[in-house]
């Protein structure tokens, strides 16, 4: 299917943006359980 490739593109493109942001910040799952976190957070 097309969509799945779309899906992993868009879910790395946000994850590049979470490890370049200076801020400390968390990324949630819909249970509010750390999904992931980026350096300047640790």
């Amino acid at each position: 299917m097309k969509q799945q490739p779309l899906v992993e593109d868009a879910q790395s493109f946000a994850q590049n943006i979470v490890d370049t942001v200076r801020e400390p910040l968390l990324t949630l799952n819909a249970d509010l359980y750390i999904r992931s976190a980026n350096r300047a957070f640790y």
